[in-house]
């Protein structure tokens, strides 16, 4: 590890999960009372048309590689298309191999098993909950079926470990001790809230304060986790200052996208965002505009808002040049360091095009759900078939007003440099899945489930879907294989179990009530390989909630 001067400055990365630009009481929004943020906002630099998403998985993929998402392969939330590329180069690598004791704390949502955990992607340090959110299909199995944002069960390291509390609390207090024990060194340590998402499960004192100030139904419960984000922000910022780091410490606050569909409009209430047009998984500049907010006190002068967009992909080279790091070659983003200290923007940075794309599949769509920014210029379109809509975000930023037909030579021109870049991203790997280790000595039992599977048939990760995890063999020898069903899938009646291994196929009768079978002593030859299981009933097909992998030639 090489040596880093004393003085570097630490970094602190906090992404929330579907906080909106307007989730915050300095907005007007009289249903929110946040003011930790609100005087964090103040006091530093708003970066106020700041891009990230539209989605979960891409937008952490961009944050920490400073690399369009379609680049590393992690283009969707679930279904396999989650998975980051291990060969890429993340932050925490970076930071780590410049001497920078490295942490993550709460979601991390971009691999569950080996080698694409946090430990693997240049962290020393973990602390997270599996799959997309807290008790979704691939998460801990005791989390399922629960109230899971209180006293969950989290992967520490990779190994899992119970805790009592609520959820945003214990992620911000974990990286507020992480911060604290490593005060005498410099750190990179990324917070990853998974409030506000779904469930909409807080505590019942910030519920009730919510319900007092007139809302009902079950926005009091949104709000009451956004708080709990605020409340949680308040007390790291509080032990920065404490043990004397706050002044050195670069801290960057944001969300990964705008509102999730299901709490945008709902109680006869409409989620207030700014304004701004779409939610989660859209184009429009509701699913990808996020709060952007910055401090670093020792350097940067506050109470500014940054008049020229930024993206997601700015944030790593931006924190690079900010501690002194060399540049990161094949990068797509710009460093917004010069604009943060004062600066005024580069020509690059008002003038250059960003681009996105996203939607459900193994392979993006030419055109599917695809925009491009330009100064105060965005292209997009929803669908492959168009139509092409352009807007003047300066005047239009609701995006009401669509000029494509008044302005067609820009429009063709942002059009194609949309399917140059579309090309280009997606070239050196076409999307091939990417396959969990399995002989890893760095995770000698490996979890399969279905967050990560490939799907046989239509999208999705419940028991009636079907689908197959593509695996490597790092080392040839025997392992044991257990097959485990949901508890609500045991069976009934007698049935058939199969373990699907390449063209070999393994059975074994299924008794009534019976959830966990296990294959003994299978070969398994070094190499790749693809693995599926299933259940065969008078009740049709089943998949299982986990498959179980642990070598016995050890």
């Amino acid at each position: 590890m090489s040596e880093v001067s004393t003085t570097a400055p630490n970094v602190l990365v906090v992404i929330c999960d579907d906080l909106c630009v307007g989730d915050f009481s300095y907005t007007g929004n009289d249903y929110v009372y946040t003011p930790h943020l609100d005087q964090f906002r103040a006091d530093g630099i708003d970066s106020k048309y700041h891009l990230s998403g539209p989605l979960c998985t891409p937008a952490r993929a961009s944050l920490l590689t400073g690399m369009y998402a379609q680049r590393t392969r992690a283009i969707d939330t679930y279904c396999g298309r989650s998975l980051m590329d291990p060969a890429i180069t993340t932050m925490a690598d970076r930071f780590k191999a410049a001497g920078y004791r490295t942490g993550c704390f709460g979601k991390w949502h971009l691999g569950d098993n080996c080698p694409f955990r946090p430990n693997e992607r240049g962290f020393e340090e973990s602390l997270i909950h599996y799959s997309g959110g807290v008790g979704q299909p691939g998460d801990a199995p005791e989390n399922a079926g629960r109230e899971s944002y209180f006293d969950p069960v989290l992967y520490r390291n990779g190994e899992s470990e119970a805790h009592k509390g609520y959820v945003t609390d214990i992620f911000a207090d974990a990286a507020a001790e992480y911060v604290a024990q490593h005060k005498e060194e410099p750190w990179f340590t990324y917070l990853a809230f998974n409030a506000p998402h779904t469930p909409l499960q807080a505590p019942p004192e910030l519920i009730e304060r919510c319900r007092e100030r007139g809302s009902d139904g079950q926005l009091p419960a949104l709000y009451a986790l956004v708080e709990g984000i605020d409340r949680a922000f308040g007390r790291l910022l509080k032990k920065l200052d404490e043990t004397g780091q706050r002044e050195n410490t670069i801290v960057f606050f944001t969300s990964d996208h705008g509102p999730c569909p299901s709490v945008s409009v709902f109680d006869g209430h409409t989620r207030f965002n700014m304004g701004l047009r779409g939610e989660k998984g859209h184009v429009y500049e509701g699913g990808p505009r996020v709060p952007a907010f910055w401090q670093w006190p020792a350097k940067w002068s506050g109470g500014r808002e940054l008049d020229t967009r930024s993206h997601v992909i700015d944030v790593m080279p931006t924190l690079i040049e900010s501690c002194g790091l060399d540049a990161e070659p094949q990068i797509d983003g710009i460093s917004i360091a010069d604009t943060l200290l004062g600066q005024s923007a580069s020509d690059e940075q008002q003038t250059r095009e960003l681009y996105m794309q996203w939607h459900r599949g193994d392979r993006p769509v030419f055109y599917r759900n695809s925009a491009v920014w330009r100064g105060k210029w965005k292209w997009l379109r929803v669908s492959e078939v168009g139509p092409d809509e352009l807007y003047d975000l300066e005047n239009d930023p609701g995006e009401q007003s669509n000029l494509a037909a008044e302005n067609a030579d820009l429009c063709a021109e942002l059009k194609a440099l949309y399917e140059e870049w579309f090309n280009e991203v997606g070239a050196s790997h076409d999307y091939e899945p990417l396959r969990i280790h399995v002989g890893d000595s760095r995770e000698p039992m490996v979890r399969l489930s279905r967050q990560d599977w490939r799907v046989d048939g239509p999208d999705g990760w419940s028991s009636n879907h079907t689908g197959h995890w593509p695996i490597e063999v790092i080392q040839s020898g025997t392992y044991d294989i257990e097959i485990i069903l949901e508890e609500s899938d045991r069976t009934r009646e007698r049935g058939t179990v199969s373990l699907q291994l390449d063209a070999q196929t393994l059975s074994q009768e299924a008794v009534e009530g019976q959830s966990r079978f296990t294959f003994s002593s299978v070969e398994l030859l070094s190499g790749p390989h693809q693995i599926s299981g299933h259940l065969w009933s008078r009740f049709g097909n089943v998949s299982p909630l986990l498959i179980e992998i642990t070598p016995n030639h050890v």
